[in-house]
């Protein structure tokens, strides 16, 4: 971001994406109100750990989320808006990534860090977005896996990629 060190944690994203998860073999959408945030002085780990930590466990318990993760595929989906490393502030900070993925990896989860960036949409280009943004990093640090499948399923009106599709949670 700018030189101030002024970030502001911001998921509220989270708290307003579909969110989808397996009831009886059909996926149910949850949706909260409420947006959650925290200020940072800067992407230093541990002080966005101390503060995304209790953010994702008020996210998962006002959603009704379960605690059990182990098998569940979760998808972290940063925000790929462009090519540009994390100082251009353009997509998600890959430390908040990291924190994040490592979060639900270490309670068994299966994480994918996944997006479909505007613009063309193959492994190619989503390889050198990774790079470029930190997600390859985050993904690294963290025990997640990228996400290279470019393929889409139809939901509605709408094409999903596919890890969404199939996600627990996203």
């Amino acid at each position: 971001m700018d030189g101030d060190n002024s970030h502001l944690l911001d998921i509220s994203t989270l708290a307003r994406q579909e969110w989808w998860r397996k009831n009886e073999g059909e996926r149910m959408l949850a949706l909260t109100n409420r947006v959650y945030l925290s200020r940072l002085a800067s992407y230093n780990r541990e002080k966005a750990e101390a503060a995304l930590i209790p953010m994702l466990e008020s996210i998962l318990k006002d959603n009704e989320f379960s605690n059990a993760w182990e098998g569940k595929k979760v998808v972290i989906k940063p925000n790929l808006l462009a090519k540009r490393p994390p100082s251009a502030a353009v997509t998600a900070n890959p430390t908040l990534v990291s924190i994040a993925a490592s979060y639900f990896v270490s309670r068994g989860a299966s994480v994918v860090i996944a997006d479909s960036p505007g613009g063309l949409y193959s492994a190619k280009l989503l390889e050198k977005l990774y790079v470029v943004t930190g997600m390859q990093k985050a993904a690294e640090e963290s025990g997640a896996t990228l996400n290279f499948d470019t393929s889409s399923v139809q939901k509605g009106d709408f094409p999903i990629i596919t890890p969404l599709a199939e996600a627990d949670l996203i």
